[in-house]
C-alpha cells in the first residue's frame, strides 16, 4: 500500500510539472492569435497554417489539463467530479450539464459573495474543521455539511424571493 502511496506522489508531481509547462502552449496560443489578428487587419491577408496552429497549441493544453489532478469521481452524483489545482491551490467541481447541484452551488457562491455573515460563519467552519487531523476528506466533507446545507438552504430561499422594485 505504501508503494501506491509513493506512485501516486510521483504522478502528482508529474502532473504539476506538466500543468506549469502547459502554461507556455498557452502563451504561444495568444502570440500566435495576436500576430495573426494583426495581419489580418493591417495586411488583410490570413493564414490557416497559423489558426490550425493556434488550435493545436491551445488543444494541447487542455488536454494536458492545465495541472488539474483527478481526486475524486462520483458516478452516481451527476456524474460529478473533483479536480484539484496547486497554482492557485483550489478544488475545480465538475457536474454534468444540467445537473440540479449546479443550481445549489451557483446559490451557495452568490451568498458567500454578496453577504459577509454567511462567509464568515463558512470560513470559521472550514478553519476549525481544517485544523484537526482527518483520515479521509470525505470525513472533513462530512463535518462541514451541516453549514453548508444550512448556507445553501437560505441562498436558495433569498433567490426564490421576489424582489421589490424602487
Amino acid at each position: 500500500m505504501q508503494l501506491l502511496s509513493v506512485i501516486s506522489r510521483v504522478i502528482d508531481r508529474l502532473n504539476r510539472w506538466i500543468g506549469r509547462a502547459t502554461s507556455w502552449f498557452i502563451l504561444a496560443s495568444v502570440l500566435i492569435t495576436a500576430g495573426n489578428a494583426t495581419v489580418r487587419k493591417i495586411f488583410d491577408d490570413s493564414s490557416n497554417a497559423w489558426l490550425e496552429i493556434q488550435w493545436y497549441l491551445y488543444g494541447a493544453a487542455f488536454l494536458l489539463a492545465a495541472g488539474y489532478v483527478l481526486r475524486l469521481r462520483e458516478r452516481g452524483w451527476y456524474e460529478h467530479r473533483l479536480l484539484n489545482g496547486l497554482d492557485p491551490a483550489v478544488n475545480l467541481h465538475v457536474f454534468t450539464l444540467g445537473a440540479e447541484e449546479v443550481e445549489r452551488m451557483l446559490a451557495f457562491r452568490d451568498l458567500l459573495r454578496r453577504d459577509p455573515s454567511a462567509l464568515l460563519q463558512y470560513e470559521r467552519t472550514k478553519r476549525e474543521l481544517a485544523a484537526q487531523a482527518w483520515q479521509h476528506t470525505q470525513d472533513y466533507a462530512d463535518a462541514k455539511s451541516a453549514v453548508v446545507e444550512e448556507l445553501v438552504a437560505r441562498a436558495l430561499a433569498e433567490r426564490s424571493r421576489p424582489t421589490r422594485l424602487g
